[in-house]
């Protein structure tokens, strides 16, 4: 076999591996869009989690989403003085765009402080949702850091009216979606 042939087949092999890869995470992505995850939602021995979330939906919000019951479960070991968060798969995706859509209401409510509704993320989007926080947060820092420059320059600075629209390439394709062989 010559070298150019060797070459193409393992940049074939790459390219398969990389296509699992996608198909598995789009895959993953399709089942959990009838997924939500509540934190900070109580655990308390006498109620069942499905009933203290469809309590907290009717308490708190303008709809009452069906869940399955048999497929909702608390994630992660107990730990005593931590509240796990509670898995809650729903009937169809619309019940779950649709509670998604009504979550941010909670902040309004006493009766539902500290609870949050969000979407069940596969690894790759929470990595890429975490890496867009970083981002956030370097860059707020930045701007607080040019502020307190230009403020104790009595004002005197340049600042560039273009925004930060520079990509992060720090990461490859193959470290956000790991592949196991």
């Amino acid at each position: 076999m010559s070298q150019s042939t060797a070459a193409t087949a393992m940049s074939l092999d790459g390219t398969k591996i990389i296509l699992a890869a996608v198909h598995s995470e789009l895959t993953e992505k399709e089942r959990r869009k009838r997924n939500v995850v509540v934190s900070g939602l109580m655990e308390s021995e006498g109620t069942d989690d499905v009933d203290s979330f469809c309590k907290l939906c009717e308490t708190c919000l303008p709809i009452k989403p069906s869940a399955i019951r048999e497929r909702c479960h608390r994630l992660g070991k107990k730990v005593p003085g931590k509240v796990r968060p509670l898995l809650v798969t729903l009937s169809n995706e619309k019940n779950a765009s649709e509670l998604f859509q009504c979550a941010r209401l909670l902040r309004r409510s006493p009766d539902a402080a500290g609870i949050y509704i969000n979407t069940d993320l596969t690894p790759a989007e929470a990595l890429a949702a975490y890496q867009a926080r970083e981002r956030r947060r370097a860059r707020r820092s930045a701007a607080a850091t040019d502020l307190s420059v230009i403020s104790r320059n009595g004002g005197a600075g340049t600042q560039s009216s273009q925004p930060d629209c520079s990509v992060d390439n720090s990461t490859t394709l193959s470290e956000s979606f790991p592949v196991s062989t």
